[in-house]
């Protein structure tokens, strides 16, 4: 509980990153992905099980217990789809957080420099720092959407909107200072 009041608190943005995030959304990511394959079983497997209901009795009682799986179904499918959008939004809400702490060092940092002068590049090898920030971030829930398994329609969905949320951070303050 402590944890996340840190996570919420707006003076403790700068110590958000994403390795810090990573053990608490493991387990968000695994709900996630478990109640999209029991969506997935719901919608596509219990109809096959449901016609099997309507053979097994021929007095009558069949109606009801087929009505009461129906909506059994109904109820578990809409609880699953609360479940799945809402681990989802925290997810997305979480990583955005972490992206919101270092994406500003990208408009700080020539990425592209024409000597190896450039401060954010000094004493360093391959991308540089706050190159390397970004792209840890994007690594890390990448890493997570495919260790948990996350249906690959879902991984699209929240990568689109981490680049929205980053081509918007990135943009908005550039075009203000130009």
């Amino acid at each position: 509980m402590k944890k996340q009041a840190q996570h919420q608190d707006p003076a403790s943005l700068s110590l958000l990153s994403i390795s810090d995030l990573i053990p608490d959304l493991q387990v968000v990511f695994f709900w996630m992905s478990n109640s999209i394959e029991i969506l997935y079983f719901i919608q596509q497997k219990a109809p096959a099980y449901t016609q099997g209901i309507e053979t097994l009795d021929s007095k009558g009682s069949k109606e009801s217990l087929l009505s009461a799986t129906i909506s059994a179904n109904e109820e578990a499918m809409t609880i699953l789809e609360e479940v799945i959008m809402y681990t989802f939004q925290q997810c997305v809400y979480y990583i955005t957080k972490s992206l919101y702490v270092v994406l500003p060092g990208l408009l700080d940092c020539n990425p592209f420099p024409v000597d190896s002068s450039e401060p954010c590049w000094r004493g360093g090898t391959g991308f540089p720092e706050p190159v390397r920030r970004v792209l840890q971030v994007f690594q890390g829930s990448q890493e997570l959407l495919q260790g948990y398994q996350v249906h690959p329609e879902v991984q699209a969905q929240m990568f689109s909107y981490l680049f929205f949320f980053s081509n918007v951070s990135l943009f908005n303050p550039a075009h203000g200072q130009g």
